[in-house]
């Protein structure tokens, strides 16, 4: 059992956290419309239950509903819905920190998952089609420079892969509120009994948090001064040969 301090339970946005639950549940891998009543109907009495056990300290996960979605490619990846006060929960924590991790991106290298400044529809980012559209133009440009290589890569089954320790780490470094940090440190090892890999794919806050996740590989890109363009774990590395690009590599 977990919870979280009243000081930053009285902070949250409990409205924009329901506006965006609302909006993502449209795209869920599993249809629930038991689920989305309880968000547009109950949401102010889930929201009493949820903050009254955050409070107390009593706050348990549940574990999440998966199912195994096909690719076009011919593989799978795993899909999954949260219980109501789970999702909120995440919902809730991650609009807490998002604007700190969106100014902690570097949007010169970085055209996924862009948040919005002002969200009256509970969209979160700027509409995917228009910030892939950015990404591909900077890609353009690039190949009528000085670059004659590039490297072109994305990561395996991504969300399936991250480590959670490395992306709370990640969080406490650009000062995001520890109780914070440690309550979804909390959600996410529960969701994945116990294990410490993975995040849970097809949500608002996962889409926030996988973005941020490899904003360490951006910073090393920059150090190591390698123009790149990355969009989510779709990753496009620019060299002037070569050699260059097994350096990069």
């Amino acid at each position: 059992m977990i919870g979280l301090d009243s000081n930053i339970i009285d902070k949250l946005n409990l409205e924009l956290a329901l506006n965006r639950i609302r909006t993502d549940i449209r795209s869920d891998f599993i249809l629930a419309p038991h689920y989305k009543l309880i968000y547009e109907k109950y949401g102010k009495d889930l929201w009493d239950k949820l903050s009254t056990e955050l409070k107390s300290g009593r706050f348990e996960p549940s574990l999440p509903k998966y199912v195994r979605i096909p690719k076009a490619s011919g593989l799978i990846r795993p899909g999954a819905i949260l219980e109501p006060m789970d999702r909120l929960t995440y919902q809730i924590l991650t609009d807490f920190i998002a604007q700190t991790i969106e100014d902690n991106l570097d949007r010169t290298r970085v055209f996924s998952n862009i948040l919005l400044k002002d969200d009256p529809n509970g969209e979160m980012f700027i509409p995917a089609r228009n910030s892939y559209n950015e990404f591909k133009k900077a890609v353009m440009n690039y190949c009528d420079s000085e670059y004659t290589h590039a490297i072109k890569t994305d990561v395996a089954c991504f969300f399936d892969t991250i480590y959670q320790h490395i992306l709370i780490n990640s969080l406490r470094a650009i000062n995001c509120p520890s109780e914070v940090t440690r309550l979804l440190e909390e959600l996410l090892l529960s969701w994945r009994e116990r294990q410490s890999h993975g995040i849970i794919q097809g949500l608002f806050p996962s889409d926030l948090l996988g973005n941020f996740y490899l904003s360490g590989l951006d910073y090393q890109l920059s150090f190591k001064d390698f123009k790149s363009f990355r969009y989510v774990d779709d990753i496009i590395v620019f060299c002037r040969s070569r050699k260059e690009c097994l350096k990069a590599l």
